[in-house]
């Protein structure tokens, strides 16, 4: 089942929760992507707690891999 895709948000750094929403995929699925190296200079926050921070991707980073998995024009 796919997930419907949302309009990538205006704001940058964009969270990987709202790429995930905007390509249509699992939030796994972007943490893998990023690990991949499609995401450049995507980077991760500052933890608060005992885990590793948040991912954050830049906002042309997002648009030009959803462009390259022809998700749009």
């Amino acid at each position: 089942m796919s997930i419907p895709l949302l309009p990538l948000p205006y704001r940058d750094p964009l969270t990987a929760t709202e790429v995930a929403a905007a390509f249509g995929i699992r939030l796994d699925t972007v943490t893998r992507l990023i690990r991949l190296g499609w995401f450049p200079f995507a980077f991760r926050t500052l933890s608060l707690g005992n885990g590793p921070g948040a991912w954050r991707i830049p906002h042309a980073a997002a648009l030009a891999a959803g462009r390259q998995m022809g998700l749009w024009p």
